[in-house]
């Protein structure tokens, strides 16, 4: 089909999943009501949601996903996905692409950052999230804006994974952190981060960069 919007409620209930082919896009208006009894995938266009989308079978992304309102379901970033996003995104999210925090975003599940992918936390906080997991090796693995938070019940980040934060204007703090242990937070890096080594806490506490939570 070509491009399609949807600015009312829409039910589908049959046991296919809605496919969004590479070039074509979809909008769900700022009305809209969808609810789908499958999944979403796209498999390379352009998806639009300024309104309710909920998936039983969770949205899939290999193009562009640009989300404002509402996404319940779950969410799959694929390597080749762009995501930006807003509002609120319910259910796990698993991240291997670019996932791009434009405005305050409430989450209420797991993010996982796995491969080269990229969660920038810049455009507003993202929070509620219950656990996130960073493996990424890519330079700026997870990225926080000056201002911004990330707040989890826990965040763990693998060996070799990066977490970079803009600490004022130019200035970037990058940590190496590997750890599990109690919570600690950040005061101007914003996130909640659990620890394992000790002597670096304290060291990044003497620096100003730490507190502790509690």
């Amino acid at each position: 089909f070509g491009d399609v919007r949807i600015d009312g409620a829409l039910l589908q209930d049959a046991a296919t999943s809605i496919d969004l082919a590479a070039g074509k896009t979809l909008t769900f208006g700022p009305s809209a009501s969808t609810s789908l009894a499958r999944g979403l995938w796209n498999g390379g266009g352009t998806v639009v949601n300024q309104g309710t989308l909920a998936t039983s079978g969770g949205t899939t992304n290999a193009g562009v996903l640009a989300t404002s309102g509402t996404l319940s379901g779950g969410l799959t970033n694929q390597a080749s996905g762009q995501v930006q996003a807003s509002g609120t995104v319910s259910g796990a999210i698993a991240n291997a692409g670019l996932f791009t925090v434009t405005g305050a975003l409430a989450g209420n599940g797991t993010l996982s950052n796995t491969g080269t992918a990229q969660l920038l936390v810049t455009g507003g906080s993202l929070t509620g999230l219950t656990s996130v997991t960073n493996s990424s090796t890519n330079a700026t693995g997870i990225g926080i804006g000056a201002g911004r938070t990330l707040a989890a019940g826990t965040v763990t980040n693998a060996a070799g994974a990066t977490l970079v934060s803009r600490v004022d204007g130019d200035h970037w703090e990058t940590r190496d952190v590997v750890g599990l242990a109690s919570s600690i937070g950040f005061d101007a890096l914003g996130v909640d981060l659990a620890m394992a080594d000790l002597d670096e806490v304290l060291a990044w506490a003497q620096e100003g960069y730490l507190r502790t939570d509690g």
